[in-house]
């Protein structure tokens, strides 16, 4: 026997919409990012003063490097003397970038480390 999933789950999408819950796998993925299993929604980012001790350095190619690095959420180009976060995973953003980001998320987009549970990154010129 083979299960088509239209048969299976026709008119759900209908319904849940009419009902004003999400309608797709994603939708609901997202819906669920920011609650609990209880169903309580609780903030997962970051506040803003955790986001404002995270040091601004002034971007360097490492020694050796022959190319400038990324920012993972843009996916722009480092340039040489730009502005940058490190967070304690050692990944490096542009500060807007990753601000937006940590508002929603205490993790870094990279690795799934918790910001706020790392070493303090400090290097010469963060401030």
């Amino acid at each position: 026997m083979v299960l088509n999933p239209d048969e299976i789950f026709g008119g759900m999408d209908e319904f849940f919409g009419r009902h004003g819950m999400p309608v797709s796998i994603m939708d609901m993925l997202n819906s669920l990012s920011g609650m609990n299993f209880t169903g309580n929604n609780f903030n997962r980012g970051t506040t803003e003063q955790q986001r404002d001790a995270i040091p601004v350095c002034k971007y360097s190619r490492a020694p050796g490097d022959t190319e400038n690095a990324t920012c993972s959420v843009c996916l722009t180009e480092l340039e040489e003397g730009e502005d940058v976060k490190i967070l304690p995973c050692k990944h490096i953003y542009h500060p807007q970038c990753i601000d937006r980001w940590l508002e929603r998320s205490k993790l870094c987009c990279v690795c799934k480390t918790d910001v706020l549970r790392g070493p303090e990154t400090r290097r010469p010129g963060c401030s």
